[in-house]
């Protein structure tokens, strides 16, 4: 038995490379916005993709239709952050965490936690621990 508890959260933002300016309001601005390609992790093994993805079908949003034929799709968050830093006309979505770790990088938009499930981040004990004094601490 594993007892659970929520230690830390995350949010989801726009990025895009720190020569491009570009004024985001909110996630309907995409649908008028200057860009090439928008970059998401592949929504199968990237939780971050799935999150973006869920947010842009939305109902409140609901510019999937609009914006999928310029969504590419990498492996991982370091793939995402790579193209931006390297494109200046290439968007990506990532944890805000991974966005804080890049000076090459701007975030234009934090996308509202309520138009996709919570970003939680859970610790536990489990009954196979044999040091479970110090794990709780």
């Amino acid at each position: 038995m594993v007892r659970k508890k929520k230690f830390a959260h995350n949010q989801l933002v726009l990025i895009s490379h720190t020569d491009k300016e570009l004024s985001i309001e909110d996630l309907g601005d995409l649908k008028r916005a200057p860009f090439k390609e928008l970059v998401l992790g592949d929504t199968v093994n990237v939780t971050a993709g799935d999150y973006a993805q869920k947010a842009f079908q939305s109902n409140e949003v609901n510019i999937w239709d609009t914006i999928k034929n310029k969504t590419v799709y990498v492996k991982d968050v370091a793939d995402i952050m790579e193209k931006v830093r390297k494109d200046a006309q290439t968007l990506g979505v990532v944890y805000a965490s991974n966005a804080l770790q890049n000076e090459d990088i701007n975030v234009i938009y934090e996308i509202d936690e309520h138009l996709h499930p919570p970003i939680v981040y859970e610790t536990g004990i489990t009954s196979y621990s044999t040091n479970h004094h110090d794990a709780k601490c």
